[in-house]
Order: structure tokens, then C-alpha cells, then sequence
């Protein structure tokens, strides 16, 4: 038995879990260097993008642009608030201008009233100290002053109405005292009221603005993010054209594997599995989907009991096939080739792989599962066909 060299399996890249092995890279880059000067950037050959590389990208930038136009909306709702804050805020201090000026007229009348008011009451100041003076003004007083008795009557009522003048311009005191002071104290209250208001709505504005401002700040960082997946985006595009130009320029050239200097591996031993459980789990395990052969390959052997080894078909490729002779393929071997160019993009940078269950026939996921005979397969897949044991299992 050979000495069993070290393996990490990959993720297949055409599954979900997929992941290209530096092999595959370097491989791709190398089809880039032969196929077209136009390909290297700083003299170094453009790397392939796995599927699953440019889709998490295109997921990624998708995601930010999501998360962007989900920011944006935030900010346009702050910024329609700020909007309605600042004009009730207009609204407030219009209010504000109003009572304050209605305060000043009253002020200015409560004066006015209140020097009116002191006229008032000098004048009754004097009639009363006149009258302590004079000992009041009596029915003989009137009387005697009197020159007829239609004077008399006249001048009694000239007394009465002005005492009663005197006692209603008191009342006029109390009263309007009275009004301009409640008119005072309801207009400083509503005062108080939308200075409240106000301070509030400063409040309000301030975190506004705060959380503008950081939803701004937020808003460029995503804003800057989405540019840099789109500029990875369209790298890894251009690449994914490139390695899908230069493997077609490769396959155009009938150039193989081996003339570009990839050499086979050597037969690697790491253990022993059952030949017939893996030609029932061909039979069992159906179609994972289109472009998905590795992943079946990898199923049937897990489903087999044999063990799981990920990968694309490109990585089975390198790692574990070995031959391109056709009597050292035997039931159990899996079938491959590093490039594929009539499947595809996925073909053309992942190959293809099938699993030869004897009696000249290839099992293969081709969207179901195909039995081919080994001859057309060879003919189709003509692109430095090769086959080995997956993982270094032998099967008996």
C-alpha cells in the first residue's frame, strides 16, 4: 500500500458548500497566461471566480443595497419630522410673538387704566375731605342756599347724582382692577404654556438632528459599501468572462491538461471500501440538480458508506485520478476532466466528473442520471480525460 498523503476536503462549488482549491486557481490563471497576454493584470494571471464567490458577491452587494434603501428611507422619515417640528416650531414662536404683544397692550391699558383710576380716586379723596370739612352736605345746606324751590329740587338732585357718581366710579375701580389683572394672569399663563411647548419642541428637534445625523453617517458608510461590491462585482465579472475566454481559447487550441503542464497524481492508497455499495448508492442517490456532478459523486460515496469527499470535479480531478489508461480502469473508479467547455460556464471552469460502474458504462449526473458508455463519454468529455480512486478509497 502507498503512503497515504494528507487531503482536506473541499466544499464542491457546483454544491452549496463548495469552495475552489488552490489548484483550481492556479490552473484557471495558467489557461488565462496561454490563452491571451490581455489577461494579466500586474503580471499576475487573472484568478477564476467561483460561482460561489461571485454569487455570495452579487448576494452581498444585493443585501447592501437592500440595507442602503432601507437607511435612506429612515433618514427621509427624520428629515419629513424635522420638517414637521420645525414648522409647528414657527408656529409655536408666532404664538409666542402674538401673546407676548397682546401681554404689552395689556400692560400698556392696565397703565393707562390705572392712571385713570388715580384721577378717580383724588377726586373722591377731595369730595371726601370737603365734606369732613363742611360737616357733610344736608337737606339744610341745600335748602338754605336755594333761591326758589325749583332750585332746591335741582340742586338736591345735583347732590344725589353726584354721590352716586362718586360710588359707581369705585365700583369702576374694583372692576376693572380686577379684569386687567385676570386679562394679565391668562395671558402669562398661555405664555408659560408655549415657552413649555417650545422648550419641547427644541428638545425634539435636537435628538432629531442627532439621529439625522448619525442615519447620514450610517447612510455614506453603506453608501460607500455598496460602491465596493459593485466594483468587486464587476471585477469578479470580468474575470468569470476571462477564464470562460481563455478555456474556450484552451479548448479551441486542443490544448490539453498535460501540454499545459498539469501532470497527473500519483496513486494514493488511504483505505478500502465496498465496491457493491457504492454501485447501489449510483442506483439510489438521484440528481442533486443541473450542474451539480460533483455533488452527486460526493453523495453517492457518502450514501455508500465509503466516505464524504467535497470538491468540484476539477478538484477530483487533480487530487485523485491519476490514469488515462484504459485497462487500469476498474468498477468504482470515478471519471473525470478539469474542464468542460460544452457545459458551460460551470463546465468550463469546474470539468466533470461520473463514477465508471463496470461493464463499459459511466454513471453521471447530467441534470438525472445518465448511463453512458465510457467511449462516448471519453468522445464527449475529450479534454484529457482521467480516473482514479476518490479520496484513495480502493473498492472491492
Amino acid at each position: 500500500m502507498a503512503h497515504a498523503r494528507g487531503h482536506i476536503p473541499k466544499n464542491c462549488s457546483m454544491p452549496a458548500e463548495r469552495t475552489s482549491s488552490l489548484y483550481s486557481k492556479i490552473r484557471v490563471a495558467a489557461v488565462c497566461l496561454v490563452a491571451s497576454l490581455s489577461l494579466i493584470v500586474s503580471m499576475m494571471p487573472i484568478a477564476p471566480v467561483a460561482d460561489s464567490a461571485y454569487a455570495d458577491t452579487e448576494s452581498e452587494l444585493n443585501a447592501a443595497k437592500e440595507r442602503f434603501d432601507e437607511v435612506q428611507a429612515q433618514l427621509d422619515s427624520l428629515i419629513a419630522e424635522c420638517s414637521a417640528i420645525s414648522a409647528q416650531q414657527a408656529e409655536t414662536q408666532e404664538k409666542i410673538d402674538a401673546t407676548r404683544e397682546s401681554i404689552r397692550e395689556a400692560e400698556e391699558l392696565i397703565a393707562q387704566k390705572e392712571k385713570e383710576l388715580a384721577v378717580h380716586q383724588q377726586q373722591l379723596s377731595d369730595f371726601a375731605v370737603e365734606s369732613y370739612k363742611s360737616d357733610s352736605v344736608g337737606f339744610l345746606d341745600v335748602l338754605m342756599s336755594s333761591q326758589s324751590f325749583e332750585s332746591f329740587i335741582s340742586m338736591w338732585r345735583y347732590v344725589e347724582r353726584i354721590n352716586a357718581q362718586k360710588m359707581s366710579l369705585i365700583e369702576q375701580v374694583r372692576t376693572i382692577k380686577e379684569e386687567l389683572s385676570q386679562r394679565k394672569a391668562q395671558l402669562e399663563s398661555d405664555m408659560a404654556e408655549l415657552e413649555t411647548l417650545s422648550a419641547q419642541l427644541e428638545e425634539q428637534m435636537q435628538s432629531l438632528t442627532a439621529k439625522q445625523a448619525e442615519t447620514q453617517a450610517l447612510l455614506d458608510g453603506l453608501d460607500e459599501e455598496v460602491k465596493k461590491l459593485t466594483e468587486q462585482y464587476d471585477r469578479e465579472l470580468a474575470a468569470r468572462a476571462a477564464a470562460e475566454a481563455a478555456a474556450r481559447n484552451a479548448w479551441a487550441n486542443n490544448m490539453s491538461y498535460a501540454e499545459l503542464g498539469y501532470e497527473a497524481p500519483d496513486l494514493v492508497v488511504t483505505g478500502e471500501g465496498s465496491l457493491s455499495d457504492v454501485i447501489a448508492a449510483c442506483y439510489a442517490t438521484g440528481s442533486p440538480g443541473y450542474n451539480l456532478c460533483a455533488a452527486w459523486v460526493t453523495y453517492v460515496f457518502n450514501n455508500a458508506g465509503v466516505g464524504r469527499f467535497n470538491g468540484n470535479a476539477n478538484d477530483m480531478y487533480a487530487n485523485w485520478c491519476y490514469s488515462s489508461d484504459l485497462s487500469e480502469l476498474q468498477p468504482g473508479m470515478i471519471v473525470a476532466v478539469g474542464t468542460n467547455p460544452k457545459g458551460g460556464w460551470a463546465g468550463l471552469v469546474y470539468g466533470h466528473v461520473g463514477i465508471y460502474i463496470g461493464d463499459g458504462i459511466v454513471m453521471e449526473n447530467i441534470g438525472y442520471i445518465a448511463r453512458t458508455p465510457i467511449s462516448e463519454w471519453i468522445s464527449w468529455y475529450n479534454v484529457s480525460p482521467r480516473w482514479g480512486w476518490l479520496g484513495g478509497v480502493v473498492l472491492y
